[in-house]
């Protein structure tokens, strides 16, 4: 039964934790980050144009695609994240803790670096191949402070590497979240 319980939480295609698993996932270490009032990381990650990709390559391809994206990022980020997960289509979630700043950032350019190094054709992007767009965000897990709102931040951060031309990493930190918060 442990078995059935632990495949409803991975991604068949990838191999990584699921969205559901890593929901739960994500809760248990932002408790634990909570307990020991570490610094804790979110790095978000989206496949550039991949609707394009699957329209002009085909969905075999597609999945192709997606499982050598999962095992670029499993290799780059695995030893680090605590969780790393399919969480969309093709959106990929990692947690670290601890993580300060540094080292998450340096995490998604070598993250980002390897998707490219894949080189994996894509007449729809740029470059030619398939890239990787990601955004990042840490935070000091205090007893005010909420998973919701890291997770938030790192997504910002995602759209603002899309909206700025892919293929990078962005950083969007909690304080300057909460200040857009402030000005809506």
């Amino acid at each position: 039964m442990a078995a059935l319980g632990e495949s409803a939480r991975i991604d068949a295609l990838t191999g990584l934790t699921n969205y559901r698993g890593w929901r739960e996932l994500a809760e248990s270490l932002w408790r634990e980050a909570q307990d020991g009032h570490g610094e804790i990381a979110a790095i978000a990650c989206d496949i550039d144009h991949f609707k394009a990709y699957n329209d002009t390559y085909g969905h075999p391809a597609g999945d192709e695609c997606l499982r050598r994206v999962a095992t670029a990022l499993r290799e780059i980020l695995g030893s680090a994240a605590r969780v790393l997960a399919r969480s969309g289509g093709e959106e990929f979630m990692a947690l670290f803790l601890p993580a300060p700043r540094r080292r998450a950032q340096e995490l998604a350019l070598a993250a980002r670096a390897a998707v490219a190094a894949l080189a994996i054709p894509h007449s729809g992007s740029a470059p030619g191949h398939v890239t990787l767009s990601l955004g990042f965000s840490v935070m000091l897990a205090d007893p005010d402070a909420r998973l919701d709102v890291l997770l938030r931040a790192a997504d910002l951060a995602l759209y603002r590497a899309k909206r700025s031309g892919r293929d990078q990493v962005a950083e969007l930190s909690v304080s300057a979240l909460q200040k857009l918060r402030n000005e809506e």
